[in-house]
């Protein structure tokens, strides 16, 4: 059974459609409250004889606090919704026995970090830590100013972690420790300003990477070295000022730096305005490279074209590098360095139009290619 229950909608449950939890039949599998004001907890004594719920959405609730073992008699709950609440304490057991949940969504209420992980008591156990099956959270739009280690503690299936819109200042070293099988981390508009190695340290399974939107000015070379998985990286709408080579450019025949599954970089609307020697190198000569026959070193940066829209593709097999790209007024030789590369010098559009006329090459495919996304200024410009 199924019931969706609105504020002014009698049809569901009746009782002017201020249903509540405890108001629902017993054998209820998928239940959705909007707008319905049905006190400042949610506790065990609403929730107890729901044990068929698998589905719980409860939109603009006005809830405050999760009480105590809330869901000790919800053995069947997989999906979990508490959304535009009013939501500022969580019990230490609010979600003992609540093991089979799998998708956790508390968006757009007025947690804390503190809410999650009470640093006065160190030694107990981390709130969510009950929720061994969890896939997905998604705490966007609280209050959550520091990811801290050990609020995270328990949750050993953890696949999705998002925390964007929340003021986020950091994630501290260590705080996403113990999550193997964590794909994708999303922390879009807060104000980081940096990811040091240890961010990611500890994640094999990571896929996904989005930090846009913050105040990023660096990014430690090693920051990715245990993500060999790693497919996107976006850090749009940051401070950014120079391309972070040396973190994504992996290197032979030492060991990995960067991950070797990487296939989109999103770096637009950042401060970069050149493109430095080395930043998009290619492997050494030995290494085995089949997306061109073009032999070049470490320090030799391959650039097929840039866009005055500051879209660019980076394309690559084993690590090799090309940056492809569509131009209004400028082609880039496929061996042109970065020594060539200046800013702020007055364009001529005749010469651009001959360095496009002279370097039109097709668009190369391969199987493993990176697309880079570069927000580069207008005046950034490349000569032949």
């Amino acid at each position: 059974m199924a019931i969706h229950s609105h504020r002014g909608d009698n049809s569901s449950l009746g009782g002017g459609g201020n249903a509540c939890p405890g108001d629902v039949p017993a054998t209820v599998r998928d239940l959705t409250l909007v707008q319905s004001s049905c006190g400042a907890a949610l506790g065990y004594r609403e929730m107890r004889r729901l044990t068929e719920l698998v589905n719980l959405n409860l939109y603009m609730c006005g809830y405050t606090t999760i009480s105590r073992t809330a869901f000790r008699y919800n053995a069947n709950l997989t999906r979990l919704t508490i959304r535009d609440s009013s939501l500022t304490s969580i019990a230490t057991t609010a979600f003992q026995g609540a093991a089979g949940i799998t998708h956790l969504d508390l968006t757009n209420n007025q947690l804390t970090t503190n809410d999650l992980k009470d640093p006065s008591r160190p030694s107990s156990n981390p709130k969510l830590s009950p929720l061994v099956s969890l896939r997905t959270l998604t705490l966007d739009h609280n209050n959550i100013g520091l990811v801290r280690p050990g609020m995270l503690d328990g949750l050993s299936s953890l696949a999705s972690f998002s925390v964007n819109h929340n003021g986020l200042l950091r994630f501290e070293s260590g705080s996403l420790s113990g999550l193997t099988n964590l794909e994708a981390v999303s922390a879009t508009s807060n104000s980081v300003r940096s990811l040091d190695k240890s961010v990611f340290a500890g994640l094999p399974s990571l896929k996904r990477v989005d930090f846009s939107g913050n105040s990023i000015a660096s990014v430690d070379p090693d920051a990715f070295k245990d993500t060999a998985l790693l497919e996107e990286f976006r850090l749009a709408d940051n401070r950014i000022t120079s391309f972070p080579g040396e973190t994504l450019r992996r290197k032979e025949p030492a060991p990995l730096r960067s991950p070797v599954s990487l296939q989109q970089v999103d770096l637009s609307n950042n401060r970069i305005t050149a493109l430095v020697a080395g930043d998009m190198a290619a492997p050494p000569k030995h290494s085995n490279s089949n997306a061109t026959d073009t032999d070049t070193d470490d320090d030799t940066v391959i650039i097929a074209a840039v866009t005055v829209s500051a879209v660019v593709c980076l394309l690559t097999a084993l690590a090799l590098v090309t940056v492809v790209a569509t131009a209004k007024r400028t082609r880039v030789s496929p061996h042109v360095t970065t020594s060539d590369v200046t800013q702020g010098e007055e364009e001529n559009p005749a010469e651009n139009q001959n360095v496009y006329n002279k370097y039109k090459t097709p668009r190369p495919t391969t199987a493993s290619g990176v697309q880079l996304t570069l927000g580069l200024p207008m005046n950034a410009r490349f000569k032949a």
